[in-house]
């Protein structure tokens, strides 16, 4: 007779709800190094959702090909992305090639992401231009915003069906 824990590591279905409940992403890393099957049962709910922050971006520049040449980017179904404008310029690379590698690398994770569903894009303002005050027609009434100077952020989410 198989212990206990092999028995729960064989029933998928057990495996598929402790991975819906684990919210921990460092546990779920952990999860799956345990064993094949784990990593087999894991992958897809470790890499369910993917970020991209000013932290992280230099992977979009320097690392892409690595990124790109991870399977488990098909587990994907949700990529959010807000990457401060400006914010890895010790790159060597200024702002116009910075912010086209950046698009490129989204692009090229777009394509290897078959199960996306849901993908936002913010786009933080720049911090060297700002909105003065004026006033807005919005829904047939007169609005008049603050004065200067305030910042807009710009907020694009797609949710698609394949």
């Amino acid at each position: 007779m198989s212990s206990p824990t092999k028995q729960f590591a064989s029933i998928p279905e057990l495996l598929s709800c402790l991975g819906r409940n684990v919210v921990n992403r460092k546990l779920m890393y952990d999860l799956c190094l345990t064993s094949k099957s784990f990593n087999a049962s894991f992958t897809p709910f470790l890499y369910a959702e993917f970020w991209i922050r000013s932290t992280n971006a230099q992977f979009l520049v320097e690392n892409v090909q690595l990124l790109l040449g991870n399977s488990s980017l098909k587990c994907t179904k949700g990529l959010d992305v807000a990457i401060r404008p400006y914010s890895r310029l010790d790159t060597g690379h200024d702002e116009g090639t910075l912010s086209e590698l950046y698009n490129k690398g989204v692009q090229a994770l777009l394509m290897s992401m078959p199960e996306l569903t849901h993908f936002t894009y913010v786009l933080p303002p720049n911090p060297l231009r700002s909105v003065n005050g004026s006033s807005v027609n919005i829904a047939g009434k007169q609005r008049h915003s603050p004065q200067p100077p305030y910042q807009l952020f710009i907020r694009i989410v797609l949710s698609f069906d394949r």
